[in-house]
Order: C-alpha cells, then sequence, then structure tokens
C-alpha cells in the first residue's frame, strides 16, 4: 500500500457549486464515498457535521452558535477526538463501502485521491483540519444574489412538500404530536439568505487568509465560463493525476446557463442594487 493521501474537501455556501464541484472531481478520479445523498454529499461526513452543529443549537441555515461554541476549547478537543475516532472504526464503512474498508480499515490509511463535499464543512472545517492537518481544501464562490434567489426557490419547493405531507397525515396528529416544524425560516426570504451566504463567505474568507498553501479559491461562474481551463488546476492542486483529455471530457458535462442568473429577473437585479456595497466585500457586483 503506498502512503496515505489527505482528504479534499469541497466547502461554500450551500448553492455556490459544491455539488457540481464534487461531481467533477470525483469524475477526474477523487473518490467521494459510496454513501452518497441525492446532492452528492457523503452521508457519512454529513452526519458527524450534523451531528456537531445541532448538539451546539444550530443547523446547516443558522450555524451560528457552532461559530460561538469553536470558542470553547475543551469542547472543540472533544469534537476534534470523536472525529478521530470515528474515521477509522467500523463506521467508516459507510464512506469506504465493503471492498475499500477491508482494504483500509479507516479513513486515515486511504492512499487514493478522496474528500467530500458538504457546505456544513465550512463551518467546521477547523475541527477536520485538527483531525486532517494536511487536508486540501477547495472553497467555491457563488454571486450571493444568485444564492439567495436559489435558496428561496429550494425553500418554497421543499415547503410545499411539507405542506402536501401534513395535508395527508392531519388525521394522525390528533393522536400524536408532529416531530418536527415546517420549515427553516432563513431561506424563504431574499435578504434572509443573503445574510446566510454572507456568514458562509466569511469564514471561506477567513479560511483563505489562515491557510493560503491548502485552499483554493473557485468561483462558480468562472468554472461555468471556461471550465476547460479551470478543471486543470484544480485537480493539480488536489494532487488528482488526470490527462487533458480526461479534463477535456469531464468540462464538457458542465453547462453555463446558471452564472449570474440573477441579472435576468427585474427583482432580483433590484435587489442586486440594493446590496451591491456588501457583495463587493466577496469580489462580486450587481
Amino acid at each position: 500500500m503506498s502512503s496515505p493521501r489527505s482528504p479534499i474537501i469541497v466547502i461554500g455556501m450551500l448553492r455556490s457549486g459544491t455539488t457540481m464541484s464534487g461531481g467533477l472531481l470525483e469524475a477526474l478520479g477523487a473518490f467521494m464515498g459510496v454513501d452518497q445523498e441525492w446532492n452528492g454529499e457523503s452521508l457519512f461526513f454529513r452526519r458527524l457535521n450534523e451531528w456537531m452543529v445541532e448538539y451546539s443549537g444550530g443547523n446547516v441555515e443558522f450555524p451560528d452558535s457552532y461559530l460561538l461554541a469553536r470558542r470553547h476549547r475543551r469542547l472543540m478537543e472533544l469534537h476534534n477526538d470523536y472525529l478521530r475516532v470515528s474515521i477509522d472504526s467500523p463506521r467508516a464503512f459507510r464512506f469506504l463501502g465493503w471492498k475499500r474498508y477491508w482494504r483500509y480499515r479507516g479513513l486515515s490509511r486511504i492512499d487514493e485521491p478522496w474528500g467530500w463535499k458538504d457546505p456544513l464543512t465550512t463551518i467546521t472545517l477547523p475541527n477536520w483540519l485538527a483531525v486532517f492537518p494536511n487536508a486540501r481544501v477547495v472553497c467555491l464562490r457563488r454571486h450571493g444574489v444568485d444564492v439567495a434567489a436559489s435558496l428561496r426557490t429550494r425553500h418554497r419547493w421543499m415547503f410545499d412538500r411539507a405542506e402536501e405531507s401534513y395535508r395527508k397525515r392531519r388525521w394522525l396528529y390528533r393522536f400524536k404530536q408532529k416531530d418536527r416544524g415546517f420549515a427553516d425560516l432563513r431561506a424563504a426570504f431574499l435578504g434572509r439568505g443573503f445574510s446566510m451566504w454572507e456568514l458562509y463567505n466569511r469564514q471561506v474568507s477567513r479560511y483563505l487568509a489562515l491557510y493560503p498553501e491548502q485552499t483554493l479559491e473557485v468561483h462558480y461562474e468562472k468554472l461555468l465560463a471556461d471550465p476547460a481551463n479551470e478543471l486543470g488546476p484544480i485537480a493539480a492542486f488536489c494532487g488528482i493525476d488526470t490527462t487533458p483529455e480526461a479534463v477535456a471530457r469531464v468540462a464538457a458535462s458542465v453547462k453555463p446557463s446558471r452564472a449570474f442568473a440573477y441579472q435576468k429577473d427585474r427583482e432580483l437585479a433590484r435587489f442586486a442594487r440594493a446590496v451591491e456595497p456588501r457583495l463587493a466585500r466577496y469580489g462580486y457586483k450587481a
């Protein structure tokens, strides 16, 4: 077996292209886990991230409490230790699959390009860097108004589903309490979704400044516009041995139509002008 490889970690705000980027890395040869959600997130890592954040009083849309909890040194040491136990436990087969599990017996011994994508890792990254200090971190950026609009669209879809489910089961709640609410509301409004985008991007900017040698900033719009030239440097940064032909083949799957979609909508364009100074802090304009 070759020397163990540190992971590739894809972070960034929800709806910023983390799913697309993780899929492109996987197509170029990185192993991103066998047990994935529909959006390409490894359930093994997502559940560990959710455990850390939710038991500190937050979630992916309201992670503020975990940012406060990161100041609690002893709590973070316990979280880091729990992650170290988890990555080499039998539960790691949920990421590795049985074939790789019998080969590696844990994530600290993987000798091929590998990693995961999960927007919540944008909040928990310091914990993971304590476990994998040489990880390569791909940091996604996307225009904040496009992100806020996409979040609002997703919220409406999820709320419609939640309401439909409630209507079907309404009779049941005469006998038992509903397990959860109908929706988190932070993403329901452009302004709140945009504020969440700012929170996540502050974390990205912090990591880019703190870890310049092991972080790579990737703009979603540039990746869409010129994937053939953007993907090669990303693969090299991540330590993925590939060829120009493979890069061209993978790049051909990228569809550029979603870049700066807000410009085609009058309401969104007006909102962009209103928040332009805030956009400028992260390199964007109306």
